[in-house]
């Protein structure tokens, strides 16, 4: 009837006890060390700092008349050219084809961006480094870059 043990006698626990009270040990000691972590966080971490204010983005301005004063032209009026007046003058061009290319028409110099008219009935097709592609109502033609001579250089003169 002595449910107390004495001093010199271990209490025993049953089979599955003698495994799960180290385990609760190891979880009471990892969940006190998370609660730890937890507010020392909060308490030494940075306060938040102030919110930005919001910002639309819109898309860039695409006309590629927008972008003739940064190289030194005017805009053009707008004056209908015939197909033999086109004079491709510069290609603007990155390896996967996007780009611009420069025109002079009659109406003057003008900078196009592909699948853009270059003028009434005239698309530039596509855009390659040496040449463009143009389509005047379904038919593609090709308009290769003619090279300049470079100032000062002499012509030869056969004598």
């Amino acid at each position: 009837m002595n449910s107390i043990p004495s001093p010199g006698r271990r209490l025993t626990l049953p089979g599955f006890s003698r495994w799960l009270v180290p385990i609760l040990r190891a979880m009471l000691v990892l969940a006190s060390l998370l609660l730890l972590a937890y507010w020392l966080t909060r308490l030494f971490s940075p306060g938040p700092v102030a919110a930005l204010p919001e910002t639309h983005v819109t898309a860039p301005n695409r006309d590629a008349a927008a972008m003739l004063p940064v190289f030194g032209l005017g805009a053009a009026s707008a004056v209908v050219a015939t197909p033999g007046n086109i004079t491709l003058t510069g290609i603007f061009a990155d390896r996967g084809g996007r780009g611009f290319a420069t025109f002079r028409l009659a109406k003057g110099p003008v900078a196009i961006f592909q699948d853009q008219e270059v003028m009434p009935g005239i698309r530039l097709h596509a855009i390659h480094n040496d040449r463009v592609t143009l389509d005047s109502g379904g038919i593609l033609q090709d308009m290769p870059l003619k090279q300049a001579r470079p100032p000062g250089a002499a012509v030869k003169e056969d004598q």
